[in-house]
């Protein structure tokens, strides 16, 4: 019986102890949760910085009118060359009709 009683004695201290650290890991959990949902607040709030910055919409902007300015460098660069290489054959057309017409 003594033997009993000891056992249902330590496990009392064990559950008294445990239930500290329950509590520990209970106050732990609220805390986290507490930071998360402050997280979450900050991430909204960045996002909308983000979203609000003028220096990264210009820059944005920037960066597109730099591609379609290239892009239109390009294509009046590409017209050129043609016309150019158009007018080359024109004049060798002319030049072989010539030859074999006498001029």
């Amino acid at each position: 019986m003594k033997e009993i009683h000891e056992l249902f004695l330590q496990m009392a201290i064990l559950v008294e102890e445990q239930g500290s650290m329950l509590n520990n890991i209970e106050a732990h959990v609220c805390n986290t949760v507490e930071y998360i949902e402050k997280v979450h607040v900050h991430m909204k709030k960045a996002i909308q910085y983000k979203r609000k910055n003028p220096f990264l919409q210009s820059v944005a902007i920037n960066k597109g009118l730099i591609l379609i300015l290239l892009v239109i460098i390009y294509v009046l660069n590409l017209i050129i060359c043609l016309s150019s290489c158009l007018v080359l054959f024109v004049v060798v057309y002319q030049s072989c009709y010539m030859n074999k017409v006498g001029y």
